[in-house]
């Protein structure tokens, strides 16, 4: 019988030494449709650069960037030992397309052949894949997702339908509503500081509300709040930190500086915010223009000059609902400053969801 759906896009990524890889990758999204596309009301389908249409007036990776690229939704990435070929802007055509995706904040896994080499492989080629496998898997790199090693093709079809069903679950409307539903009884009794399993009255699982929260985005503001004077303008900047477990996407910053907030911008100020490690922080920064102190008729600063600037940020995650934030930044003019301004976040005044608190670390 027919069925709706939501289509799903997903481009297979790799070097030229996994085609059987590829075809194994291949194989493993059709099973998954196969076996759940009718109760997940999601297909997927597979995308690869091989049955791309040539395009006369432009570089071949720039036409496989905007006609596959720019169009996917999911990207499965497949290695051995080679990296690919260097294109105009990165080591190889696949990492360039990874790196584009990943700076997206859509979903991708990135999977690795393990085992012996051929005799013909190149040692040069190999290396550049170990940087690459070091980079995605270091604390600092824009590129962060799945990465699974490999060594059989049934083990990589494996992880693939893993992948596709985790997936599935972050972007399914069907499993979305059921989360919403669950997440608005959670925030209800987040909010007035209940019992959780109580509040719902025994129907909701904590786990399974813990689970929602993987999908939960939590943007915060990182210490120090840097002060930087150019001229009669002072510049005052703020990182964004994500404590969430999710991608904070469409990210809006509006400032209030005394006049009310500015109007909010319809492009956002990041397109991803990946979650943060706390040992090792990426940040995100925003920022607002300020006058200085005021100055005495001597020419000297009036000291102890106070005043109170606001910040918001909007912005969505996978639960599907746009979030919102506020921060409280203070200005202190204080003897042995001049001129200028030491800012400090007031964090008794910071603004999140329940949800967002409840997603943040310390209440798990």
């Amino acid at each position: 019988m027919p069925f709706s759906a939501t289509v799903y896009r997903v481009l297979i990524a790799s070097p030229g030494d996994v085609s059987h890889e590829r075809n194994v990758v291949e194989r493993a999204i059709i099973d998954w449709n196969d076996e759940h596309s009718r109760d997940k009301f999601v297909v997927f389908l597979p995308v690869r650069w091989e049955r791309a249409s040539p395009r006369g007036g432009a570089a071949g990776q720039d036409v496989v960037n905007e006609d596959l690229v720019d169009t996917s939704d999911v990207l499965i990435g497949v290695f051995w030992w080679r990296i690919g070929t260097r294109t105009r802007e990165e080591r190889s055509g696949s990492i360039e397309e990874i790196r584009r995706f990943a700076r997206s904040g859509r979903p991708y896994g990135l999977f690795f052949k393990a085992g012996s080499m051929p005799m013909t492989h190149d040692p040069e080629q190999y290396a550049a894949l170990g940087l690459f496998k070091n980079e995605v898997r270091g604390f600092e790199s824009e590129i962060r997702g799945l990465t699974q090693d490999f060594r059989t093709r049934d083990q990589l079809r494996q992880y693939v339908g893993r992948f596709l069903t985790d997936t599935a679950r972050r972007v399914s409307p069907a499993d979305r509503e059921e989360r919403l539903e669950r997440t608005e009884v959670m925030a209800r009794a987040a909010a007035i500081h209940t019992n959780i399993d109580h509040h719902a009255g025994g129907e909701l699982d904590k786990a399974q509300l813990r689970q929602d929260m993987a999908l939960k985005a939590c943007l915060v503001l990182a210490s120090p709040i840097r002060v930087r004077q150019e001229g009669m303008r002072i510049a005052i900047e703020a990182s964004i930190v994500n404590e969430g477990r999710s991608v904070a996407r469409d990210v809006k910053a509006t400032w209030d500086t005394g006049d009310g907030f500015q109007e909010e911008s319809d492009r956002p100020l990041f397109q991803a915010i990946p979650p943060d490690n706390f040992s090792r922080p990426q940040r995100f920064t925003t920022g607002c223009w300020v006058d200085p102190p005021q100055m005495s008729p001597d020419g000297s600063p009036v000291p102890e000059q106070k005043r109170r600037l606001q910040l918001r940020l909007t912005f969505r995650d996978d639960l599907g609902k746009r979030d919102q934030a506020f921060f409280t930044v203070v200005l202190h003019n204080q003897k042995n400053q001049g001129a200028s301004w030491r800012a400090m976040e007031e964090k008794s005044a910071a603004r999140l969801s329940p949800l967002c608190q409840f997603a943040r670390p310390e209440a798990q």
